[in-house]
């Protein structure tokens, strides 16, 4: 049933965020330990906890979308809307919007902490030229 799909996807969602949370602060809370301050984190480090809030703001835009409808409507079966469905339509294709905006920014993020991360790793080796070229 749709609502028991609804619920499903909202507890893995939350679960996956919360296991997403715990590996961050952990990772966030071990580099504060090994550089002594907050202020001497690094590039990615930052970036990794502005790629947490734009996944915040997608996982709840996602939770909204499954409980929303949005303007994909099916040629075949066209409806019609009263002012109130509309409405709700288009709140829900603005958040399918924000959940797509999100997704994109948090992907690039977490790619540039890899970046960053491989660059560090391979600063002694040949293998560099190719991170920076990257």
């Amino acid at each position: 049933s749709p609502t028991s799909i609804m619920a499903s996807i909202a507890a893995e969602s939350w679960s996956w965020y919360g296991l997403t949370w715990l590996v961050v602060a952990t990772r966030m809370a071990s580099q504060v330990l090994l550089r002594g301050s907050v202020k001497k984190l690094k590039l990615d480090d930052y970036l990794m906890v502005m790629a947490m809030c734009t996944d915040t703001v997608l996982i709840i835009a996602t939770n909204i979308i499954a409980t929303t409808n949005s303007n994909l409507i099916d040629p075949k079966h066209p409806a019609s809307l009263s002012p109130e469905d509309i409405r709700q339509r288009q709140f829900g294709s603005k958040m399918v919007l924000l959940a797509e905006q999100m997704q994109c920014v948090t992907i690039w993020l977490v790619k540039a902490c890899l970046l960053l991360m491989y660059h560090r790793l391979t600063l002694s080796l040949k293998g560099n030229l190719v991170v920076k070229i990257v």
